[in-house]
């Protein structure tokens, strides 16, 4: 993972377009494809939980709007990213 890569996109506008494949490469996708996430409370820092995501639940956050976790039987949603 290339840091200058992410600390490139934090200066980003909102909804700036981001090519999928580009950013499926810079992250560090294990073995299974998956990579962990970690959910956190905006306002006070918490850490939530710990999920996965995949390349097809990465697609469908960027898409849709909403945080979407991996799961071995289904996609979840949690909350607007």
């Amino acid at each position: 993972m290339k840091r200058a890569f992410f600390q490139n996109l934090e200066g980003c506008p909102e909804f700036t377009e981001f090519d999928l494949d580009e950013l499926s490469r810079e992250l560090g996708f294990d073995s299974r494809g998956l990579l962990p996430v970690i959910t956190q409370d905006a306002a006070s820092k918490v850490v939530l939980m710990l999920a996965w995501i995949n390349r097809a639940a990465l697609s469908e956050t960027l898409l849709a709007g909403y945080v979407t976790y991996w799961s071995r039987s289904r996609y979840w949603f949690l909350y607007p990213s």
